[in-house]
This record gives structure tokens, C-alpha cells and sequence, in this order.
């Protein structure tokens, strides 16, 4: 009889793994020096969970991802006020990263009064997460391709690090 390993989510801080019900909300607070990371594992192998909004409301950072799960992170934008202090890493486009930061643009606001700091995943997925909010609406409706990427215009140049990069 083999045994199939089952799915599960897991919010890494860099210090220990906390496991996350899908579908449910969570809530952490930001400590500096922990780098977080939001992973659907089976078995041994790891990924990064896709189809995710993230919006800055205050100094929180949350994290809507399509299954229904959300992740937020209070008080991230004080305590990682720079990269080296904590982040968060988030699935980017050819297989790259992005890590949200306080020196990242806020994006556009949205109609429970946060912002919009990044999307990344399939496009209907994205789309029918923000159904309701034009503003989210607008963002991802220019955006074209298997997998769409949205950021803040002026976080360009801080948009997508290279896994390879990462990881050497």
C-alpha cells in the first residue's frame, strides 16, 4: 500500500513553520529579521503559493491568495523598514521573486481603503479575487498572458530577483 503525501500550507518565517488552515484567515505580527514566506508543500518539495493580492492598509501587509486563504502580516511595513531588516517573498513572473518593502509604492487605492502593492498568478483567478472592486479591476485589466504580474509602477527596477540569484 503506498502512501500519497498530502498538500499543505506553510507561512515560514525564517525562524520556524507555521502551518495554515486553506481557506482561512491568519494573522501574524511582523518581528525584524524574519523572512517570510508562503509555501504549499507535499511531501519534501516546496513552492511558493501563486494567485496572491497583496495590499498595504496602515502598516499591515495582506495576503489574499484564491483558494480563500489570507495571511496578514501586522505592523510589516514598521518593522521591515529596509530588506536586510525582514521581508516577504512572493511568486514574480519567469520564475523569479519579489519581495515587498516599506520603500515600494503604495499602488492604487482600493475600496476598503487599503492599497494595491502586488499581484501575481493566473489571470481569472486574479480577476475573480478582486471582483467587486473596480480599482483592483482597472489594475489587472492591461495585464495579458498565461501568468500576470501587477506592481506599482515606480517598483519596477525592484520587481523580479532572479531565483538563480537567490539561490547562489
Amino acid at each position: 500500500m503506498t502512501k500519497t503525501a498530502h498538500e499543505t500550507l506553510v507561512l515560514h518565517t525564517g525562524k520556524d513553520a507555521q502551518p495554515l488552515k486553506p481557506g482561512q484567515s491568519h494573522t501574524f505580527k511582523a518581528k525584524a529579521g524574519e523572512r517570510y514566506r508562503i509555501v504549499k508543500r507535499k511531501g519534501d518539495d516546496e513552492q511558493l503559493l501563486d494567485n496572491v493580492i497583496a495590499r498595504r492598509s496602515g502598516d499591515d501587509l495582506h495576503l489574499s491568495y484564491h483558494d480563500g486563504t489570507q495571511v496578514t502580516l501586522e505592523n510589516y511595513y514598521n518593522e521591515c523598514k529596509a530588506l536586510v531588516a525582514c521581508d516577504l517573498t512572493l511568486p514574480a513572473a519567469d520564475d523569479g521573486l519579489y519581495r515587498p518593502g516599506s520603500e515600494s509604492a503604495a499602488g492604487i487605492a482600493l475600496a476598503d481603503g487599503s492599497s494595491l502593492v502586488y499581484a501575481h498568478g493566473r489571470p481569472d483567478e486574479l480577476k475573480a479575487m478582486g471582483q467587486g472592486d473596480t480599482a483592483i479591476a482597472k489594475a489587472l485589466a492591461g495585464l495579458s498572458g498565461k501568468t500576470i504580474t501587477y506592481i506599482p509602477s515606480d517598483t519596477q527596477a525592484l520587481a523580479a530577483w532572479p531565483l538563480a540569484a537567490l539561490l547562489t
